[in-house]
């Protein structure tokens, strides 16, 4: 069952539509948990409403089994009942008291193995990276920004000339230098995880390889308003 399919459904669009006021991500990855449980149990999303609670209940509950038996973590499991009950919640149905056990839900597979890079692998990657990747690199590991403060998940908003309050451009040298060192980074609320504005300081290691990166665009002429 398609994402695009599902969506042609006014009452999913609805429900996709008020979970991606709140996080555009969030968002897809309901829709798509959703299209798996109905695909897997041949229905649709509008079908499953017509459901007895205890039966999608007994389904939930088949589904994170079978989950087990193939291996998927359980926080793979917990997620698809995340998003089935988000979605018979929005249509005001409740499963009521009825509860589902997950095997160690808080195991994350896929980030099990990763840890922060060391100085001298962090020093690897920023001589291998183009000058934009350095800056991006530069905003999160020197800065402690969060890839989402960078930009948003479609691409529509993301950090701003405005966002360096201490950042000066000179368009006849094509020259960008910063007043104070280390320099204020604005992350605004609506790119916060937090849902409030906050700053960061971004060191002078940091502020260099943002610097190459603004010159560049302004080389390219990709700096005409200098709001962006």
């Amino acid at each position: 069952m398609g994402h695009k399919r599902l969506l042609k459904d006014l009452r999913v669009k609805r429900w996709y539509d008020d979970l991606s006021r709140g996080s555009q991500m969030t968002a897809q990855v309901y829709l798509r948990r959703l299209g798996l449980f109905c695909r897997k149990w041949r229905t649709s999303p509008v079908g499953l409403l017509s459901k007895q609670p205890q039966e999608i209940h007994e389904k939930l509950i088949d589904t994170v089994t079978e989950l087990d038996a193939n291996g998927y973590a359980g926080s793979y499991g917990q997620a698809i009942v995340k998003a089935v009950k988000s979605w018979l919640s929005f249509n005001n149905i409740s499963l009521g008291e009825r509860k589902i056990k997950f095997t160690d839900p808080e195991d994350t597979p896929t980030l099990r193995q990763e840890k922060a890079p060391e100085p001298n692998e962090l020093r690897k990657a920023f001589e291998h990276a183009s000058t934009r990747t350095k800056a991006a690199m530069a905003l999160c590991a020197l800065c402690g920004l969060r890839p989402g403060a960078l930009g948003n998940h479609n691409g529509t908003d993301g950090l701003q000339i405005r966002d360096f309050p201490e950042l000066k451009i000179d368009r006849s040298t094509k020259t960008v230098k910063f007043s104070t060192v280390p320099t204020l980074v604005i992350v605004r609320r609506k790119l916060s995880k937090a849902g409030h504005q906050y700053f960061g300081l971004l060191p002078e290691e940091g502020w260099r390889y943002v610097s190459e990166e603004l010159e560049r665009r302004l080389r390219l002429g990709q700096m005409e308003d200098a709001g962006t």
